[in-house]
């Protein structure tokens, strides 16, 4: 499990799928690639489980340095996940060999994530996945007006919280 945080938010997911797809992915194309996260918030909006990464809708654009994810079969599949008590809760990608820090594109969808009614998440998440073995995780969250970096949240520490 990986844990994040940001002030009284932590955040956290299990990474053994997104790697599988990304090593599988990067198998066949070196570019980038991402997709929907879903989840859900405690009810005291303490903590977002990321129970999902989904893969990318057929309409994605991949690029070496650029992803621009689809929205073929978005609405429905958001549609599903709801009705399981499972919600949108922004987007991840992948940065190939490359650091995951969030660019200026990066940081400027999550605003427009913010805004999008039809998402129904003010304050999305975006997990980036790099590094030189593309393992490694970057987590932002747009709350506050702007994007924020949280903090990642070592295992032994969480376990004693």
């Amino acid at each position: 499990m990986k844990y994040f945080k940001y002030k009284s938010i932590t955040i956290q997911f299990d990474e053994k799928n997104i790697l599988k797809y990304v090593e599988k992915h990067l198998r066949h194309k070196d570019c980038e690639t991402g997709g929907i996260i879903c989840g859900y918030y405690t009810d005291d909006l303490s903590q977002a489980t990321i129970t999902e990464f989904c893969e990318p809708p057929k309409d994605s654009i991949f690029g070496r340095s650029t992803f621009s994810r689809g929205v073929v079969g978005t609405e429905k599949y958001l549609k599903e996940k709801w009705n399981k008590g499972q919600y949108y809760l922004g987007d991840w990608h992948l940065h190939p060999y490359s650091s995951p820090i969030a660019s200026f594109q990066d940081l400027n969808q999550l605003e427009i994530n913010s805004n999008d009614k039809q998402l129904k998440c003010p304050e999305p998440l975006m997990v980036i996945v790099g590094g030189s073995s593309n393992k490694d995780f970057n987590v932002y969250i747009f709350i506050e007006s702007e994007a924020k970096l949280c903090q990642h949240l070592d295992k032994s520490i969480q376990d004693n919280h």
